[in-house]
């Protein structure tokens, strides 16, 4: 199964077509434990691949793009939280990148200082979420749920 996702992201590479940055973290995961698994050097090569591609993809401001080589980034915490998520399988390789993100996902973070727009009554249930996106100020669980994973990488990586 890796292999054939491998294959897709290579032909969508080569056709310079649009990639979601958010279709391959899952991947660079598999390779992860693939990897540790067998210590086959060919997974690790490809964890190299990967790992590249994403530090070439990041904003200045820590964040990625919806898509590959966007020329106007639309950051949203969804694919940032899973990319934060995967490169945090080797905090100590993907420090600077690992760090970044985290810096962007924590401005994105509600908290009490940026919630006064939000209904009293509703400002605790938020409180921790991130929101989408600069414009869209919804909360989603599923970008809560990559930044904690991450956050456990971090933490049992030490």
């Amino acid at each position: 199964l890796a292999d054939t996702i491998w294959r897709s992201y290579n032909d969508k590479i080569s056709s310079g077509q649009k990639i979601s940055l958010a279709s391959y973290p899952e991947l660079l995961s598999a390779y992860h434990f693939l990897y540790k698994a067998t210590t086959e050097p060919a997974f690790l090569e490809k964890i190299e691949v990967f790992t590249t591609w994403y530090k070439q993809e990041q904003s200045f401001d820590g964040s990625f793009p919806n898509f590959a080589k966007t020329l106007s980034p639309s950051p949203y915490t969804r694919g940032t939280g899973k990319i934060f998520e995967v490169l945090s399988l080797d905090p100590q390789k993907n420090k600077n990148i690992v760090e970044k993100t985290f810096n962007w996902l924590i401005t994105m973070q509600y908290n009490d200082i940026n919630t006064y727009f939000v209904l009293p009554e509703f400002r605790d249930k938020i409180k921790g979420g991130f929101r989408h996106d600069y414009t869209n100020h919804e909360a989603w669980i599923d970008a809560s749920a990559h930044f904690l994973i991450g956050i456990s990488r971090l933490i049992s990586n030490k």
